[in-house]
């Protein structure tokens, strides 16, 4: 467990397993979630570091929009959740006990479809 920088992954396998990445410390967590990607990460568990109880909903790429033929590759492949700072807490030390089973299940959908788009204008 780390902030997810290169120095994290010196001593450590990530090959084919989950990866507990603690938010901050200067590397954005987009980059954290990449470099867990590249060192060959399962999946990510990213912890919310702040406000008590509180999980960041955060963008994991850093390309705006419909991602287009040129961005598509930096879209992650592997599952990523983000987990409130107490809970990391809790897995955090049981990672230091020892091995730790964690089952990580996400339901993504990635396409287009046709949605409705209001638009409002106020006459000042």
């Amino acid at each position: 467990m780390g902030k997810g920088t290169e120095e994290d992954y010196k001593e450590v396998d990530a090959k084919g397993k989950i990866v507990l990445i603690r938010s901050g410390g200067g590397m954005s967590q987009v980059n954290a979630a990449q470099l867990a990607e590249k060192k060959g990460a399962l999946a990510q568990v990213h912890i919310t570091t702040g406000k008590q109880r509180a999980i960041n909903y955060m963008q994991l790429r850093d390309t705006w929009g419909s991602p287009t033929p040129e961005t598509l590759g930096k879209v992650l492949k592997t599952a990523a959740v983000t987990i409130c700072n107490e809970d990391g807490q809790s897995l955090s030390e049981w990672v230091g006990k020892g091995r730790v089973v964690v089952r990580v299940q996400a339901d993504a959908w990635r396409g287009y479809r046709r949605i409705r788009f209001p638009v409002g204008m106020i006459k000042g």
